[in-house]
C-alpha cells in the first residue's frame, strides 16, 4: 500500500457544479474526523477546481473523502480516479444522479 496518491476529477458536463466555498466547512470537518491533516481539505478543493491534486494519504483514503463530497452534492456529476504509488492502489468512480454508478478499487 502506498501513502502518496493523486486524485483526478473530470466533470461530466451536466448536473450542478460543485461550489467548494459552500461545502468547504463540511469537507474540512470530515477530513478532521478521519484524522487527516487539514491540508487534505485544501487538496480536495484543488482537485475539484483544477482537475488534479496530490495527497499524502492512500487512494482508499481519498476514495472515502470523494464519496462524502458526492453525498453533500447529490446533483453533481463527475468521474474520479485516485492513484497511489503501487499499480494496484487505484480507485475509479463515477458519480451520477446522486449515486455512484461505478466504484472499483483500490486493489492492493
Amino acid at each position: 500500500m502506498s501513502f502518496d496518491s493523486t486524485l483526478q476529477i473530470n466533470f461530466l458536463g451536466y448536473g450542478d457544479e460543485i461550489n467548494f466555498d459552500m461545502i468547504y466547512d463540511e469537507v474540512e470537518e470530515r477530513v478532521v474526523a478521519e484524522s487527516y491533516p487539514a491540508e487534505v481539505a485544501m487538496n480536495l478543493r484543488h482537485a475539484f477546481e483544477t482537475g488534479q491534486s496530490d495527497f499524502a494519504i492512500t487512494a482508499a483514503g481519498v476514495r472515502g473523502l470523494v464519496m462524502s463530497i458526492g453525498e453533500v452534492c447529490p446533483s453533481s456529476h463527475f468521474e474520479a480516479r485516485a492513484t497511489g504509488e503501487a499499480l494496484t492502489d487505484t480507485w475509479v468512480g463515477i458519480f451520477e444522479m446522486g449515486t455512484w454508478t461505478l466504484d472499483e478499487g483500490p486493489w492492493d
